[in-house]
């Protein structure tokens, strides 16, 4: 699985525009840690607002 995900990254690493294989690394790796975030937010308003819902249920 780790080759996998590593290949992948080389894979998109070289797409990129730019002189540096390390700099273009880092720059792919920034995108997936932008990702990450970013759904690790909704997951958590996801469950936020599920909570909402059911305090609102129980208290009907």
């Amino acid at each position: 699985m780790i080759d996998e995900i590593f290949e992948v990254i080389m894979k998109e690493a070289r797409a990129r525009p730019g002189s540096s294989l390390g700099v273009k690394i880092q720059s792919v790796l920034l995108d997936v840690d932008t990702k990450v975030i970013a759904c690790m937010e909704k997951i958590n308003e996801d469950e936020r607002r599920k909570k909402i819902d059911e305090n609102k249920r129980s208290d009907t």
